[in-house]
Protein backbone atom coordinates (compact mmCIF):
# COMPACT_ATOMS: atom_id res chain seq x y z
CA UNK A 1 0.00 0.00 0.00
CA UNK A 2 1.57 3.29 -1.07
CA UNK A 3 1.38 6.49 0.91
CA UNK A 4 -0.61 8.04 -1.95
CA UNK A 5 -3.13 5.20 -2.08
CA UNK A 6 -3.38 5.13 1.69
CA UNK A 7 -4.52 8.75 1.72
CA UNK A 8 -7.48 7.81 -0.45
CA UNK A 9 -8.30 4.78 1.67
CA UNK A 10 -8.19 6.86 4.87
CA UNK A 11 -10.66 9.44 3.51
CA UNK A 12 -12.97 6.99 1.74
CA UNK A 13 -16.67 7.10 2.54
CA UNK A 14 -19.51 5.00 1.16
CA UNK A 15 -21.36 6.75 -1.66
CA UNK A 16 -24.63 5.54 -3.17
CA UNK A 17 -24.22 4.63 -6.83
CA UNK A 18 -27.72 5.96 -7.53
CA UNK A 19 -26.52 9.47 -6.65
CA UNK A 20 -24.10 9.40 -9.60
CA UNK A 21 -26.21 10.75 -12.45
CA UNK A 22 -25.35 11.37 -16.09
CA UNK A 23 -24.22 14.95 -15.48
CA UNK A 24 -21.34 16.11 -13.35
CA UNK A 25 -20.73 14.28 -10.10
CA UNK A 26 -20.74 16.24 -6.88
CA UNK A 27 -19.05 14.03 -4.32
CA UNK A 28 -20.36 15.51 -1.10
CA UNK A 29 -21.64 14.27 2.21
CA UNK A 30 -25.11 12.78 2.49
CA UNK A 31 -26.24 15.74 4.62
CA UNK A 32 -25.04 18.27 2.06
CA UNK A 33 -26.52 16.28 -0.83
CA UNK A 34 -29.90 16.13 0.95
CA UNK A 35 -29.79 19.86 1.75
CA UNK A 36 -28.98 20.70 -1.88
CA UNK A 37 -31.88 18.51 -3.08
CA UNK A 38 -34.24 20.18 -0.60
CA UNK A 39 -33.24 23.67 -1.74
CA UNK A 40 -33.40 22.84 -5.44
CA UNK A 41 -36.67 20.95 -5.09
CA UNK A 42 -38.66 23.58 -3.19
CA UNK A 43 -37.46 26.85 -4.67
CA UNK A 44 -37.33 28.27 -8.18
CA UNK A 45 -33.89 29.03 -9.59
CA UNK A 46 -32.77 32.61 -10.19
CA UNK A 47 -33.10 31.95 -13.92
CA UNK A 48 -36.72 30.85 -13.46
CA UNK A 49 -37.51 34.01 -11.48
CA UNK A 50 -35.47 36.62 -13.37
CA UNK A 51 -34.61 35.00 -16.70
CA UNK A 52 -31.24 34.13 -18.16
CA UNK A 53 -28.29 36.21 -16.92
CA UNK A 54 -27.20 38.98 -19.27
CA UNK A 55 -23.74 40.39 -19.77
CA UNK A 56 -24.76 43.78 -21.11
CA UNK A 57 -23.08 45.43 -24.05
CA UNK A 58 -19.53 44.31 -24.85
CA UNK A 59 -17.92 46.71 -27.27
CA UNK A 60 -14.47 45.21 -27.57
CA UNK A 61 -13.11 48.78 -27.65
CA UNK A 62 -14.55 50.92 -24.85
CA UNK A 63 -12.34 53.87 -25.84
CA UNK A 64 -14.41 54.25 -29.02
CA UNK A 65 -17.62 54.65 -27.02
CA UNK A 66 -16.61 56.27 -23.72
CA UNK A 67 -16.10 60.03 -23.59
CA UNK A 68 -15.21 62.41 -20.79
CA UNK A 69 -17.46 65.19 -19.48
CA UNK A 70 -15.74 67.92 -21.51
CA UNK A 71 -16.26 66.01 -24.77
CA UNK A 72 -19.89 65.36 -23.86
CA UNK A 73 -20.48 69.04 -23.13
CA UNK A 74 -18.82 70.04 -26.41
CA UNK A 75 -21.00 67.62 -28.40
CA UNK A 76 -24.19 68.83 -26.72
CA UNK A 77 -23.21 72.47 -27.32
CA UNK A 78 -22.64 71.72 -31.01
CA UNK A 79 -25.93 69.80 -31.36
CA UNK A 80 -28.35 69.72 -28.41
CA UNK A 81 -30.09 66.65 -29.89
CA UNK A 82 -27.00 64.59 -29.05
CA UNK A 83 -27.91 64.84 -25.36
CA UNK A 84 -30.67 62.27 -26.00
CA UNK A 85 -28.07 59.78 -27.23
CA UNK A 86 -25.42 60.21 -24.55
CA UNK A 87 -25.75 58.21 -21.34
CA UNK A 88 -23.62 57.93 -18.20
CA UNK A 89 -21.08 55.12 -18.10
CA UNK A 90 -22.35 52.36 -15.82
CA UNK A 91 -20.56 49.30 -14.48
CA UNK A 92 -22.07 46.19 -12.94
CA UNK A 93 -21.60 47.61 -9.44
CA UNK A 94 -23.77 50.60 -10.43
CA UNK A 95 -26.75 48.40 -11.28
CA UNK A 96 -29.42 47.54 -8.72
Amino acid sequence: DTEFGGAFDAGALPYPQGALGEGSWELESTALRELRAKIMGNHPTLQEVYGAPLYGIKTGLNAAFVIDRATRDRLVAADPRSEKLLRPWLEGKDMR
